[in-house]
């Protein structure tokens, strides 16, 4: 029988244990902490508590973080470091946790300002580089837009969220230089990615299928942001129509097997997936017809990590109705620049019961100030 109670007293003594592991240097015990750090995340994640699976996935790359460093200082001293079992393990743990460091500067810079924890990319030292052109997997194009996608959350944290908004003095060379070397190695994965897929002959089965168009949509994705992360108008938006309905055809794709179910099961997935894209375009997208296509099916997504679906198609609707009660959207008509929401804040944690939603809006047509309003969302 369940109990709340004795499945926390377990749980905090298994914490304990980890805090008294996580100082050996055996490669046994290390092995055995990471292990125990993503099983953490993950029952932290189901449970709604996306701040304790933080404070894990940071523990977690400091471990892998000092292992990097150690490995470095052995690469120094000219001692060639030998593939086995142990390196194999700590390679792929390594992957695990940028897939979640992914996920959570994702929901972070979308929901909250304010957390103690950043977390960054970790690669593992004295580990080759991949060309860009010598994707032979969809598993190594799927790592290489994760380290894409790692190295712009860093520019949206460190540049974009300044001078996006900085309007008394030019962005400095130096951040235009940053943001088009970014531009251009997504350009180089696109290339890469293409590449593979026209040697496959196109994905052979329906997950891959599936797995390419996720990847799809999480580039472009990431080519709105990048290219929009300088411009303080929203409506710069308005110029990737084309790639916000692409996003949103491929989810309804990858999500066809969901759409008109009466009773939804519920799914669960680790991995990056469709709910980001999704919500990216109910969010940015002011084209009524695409931004709440792309709410319904935010309805049926299920959850990828600290992403729920229908959660976020609930915060999308708020915002999307926000915006166009006072100027009802038509094909040629769309939400004028000063009724739109520029940024949206919401608890981190997927708590039951109602969602508090702070939208920030410009106070008007030619304004430079701002408004901040507090709305309330029944689930």
């Amino acid at each position: 029988m369940y109990s709340p109670v004795l499945h926390t007293k377990k749980y905090n003594n298994a914490l304990q244990c980890l805090n008294r592991r996580i100082v050996s240097d055996d490669p046994d015990i290390l092995e055995e902490t990471l292990t125990a750090c993503l099983l953490f995340i993950l029952y932290d994640v189901l449970r709604g508590d996306n701040l304790a699976a933080l404070v894990h996935l940071k523990g977690g790359l400091q471990t892998l973080r000092s292992l990097q460093a150690r490995f470095s200082a052995t690469a120094q001293t000219g001692v060639r470091r030998e593939r086995n079992s142990h390196n194999a393990f700590l390679e792929q743990v390594a992957h695990c946790f940028v897939r979640l460091d992914i996920q959570a500067s994702s929901l972070i810079d979308g929901a909250v300002t304010n957390l103690p924890v950043r977390v960054d990319e970790f690669a593992m030292a004295d580990e080759p580089e991949q060309p860009n052109h010598a994707f032979t997997t969809v598993e190594q194009a799927r790592d290489g837009l994760m380290k894409q996608l790692s190295a712009m959350y860093d520019f949206l944290q460190f540049h974009s969220s300044h001078w996006r908004y900085e309007l008394s003095t030019p962005t400095p060379d130096h951040v235009l230089a940053d943001r088009q070397q970014q531009m251009n190695e997504l350009a180089h994965w696109l290339h890469s990615f293409s590449l593979l897929l026209q040697h496959q002959r196109g994905p052979t089965n329906l997950a891959d299928t599936q797995s390419c168009h996720i990847l799809r949509m999480q580039y472009l994705a990431s080519l709105i942001r990048l290219s929009t992360s300088l411009e303080p108008e929203e409506m710069a938006y308005d110029h990737f129509l084309g790639e916000f309905q692409e996003i949103v055809d491929l989810g309804s794709f990858v999500l066809a097997s969901k759409i008109g179910q009466k009773a939804q099961k519920f799914t669960f997935a680790v991995d990056l997936g469709v709910i980001y894209p999704l919500y990216f375009t109910a969010f940015k997208c002011r084209y009524h017809r695409t931004r709440w296509r792309a709410i319904e099916l935010l309805k049926v997504a299920g959850r990828e990590g600290p992403w729920d679906g229908v959660r976020m198609a609930l915060i999308a609707a708020k915002i999307a109705s926000l915006e166009e009660h006072r100027t009802p959207p038509t094909a040629d008509q769309k939400v004028p620049e000063n009724l739109r929401v520029h940024g949206a804040v919401f608890p981190i944690n997927a708590n039951r019961g109602q969602i508090g939603l702070d939208c920030c809006s410009k106070a008007g047509k030619e304004s430079q100030d701002w408004i901040w309003t507090h709305h309330v969302i029944d689930q």
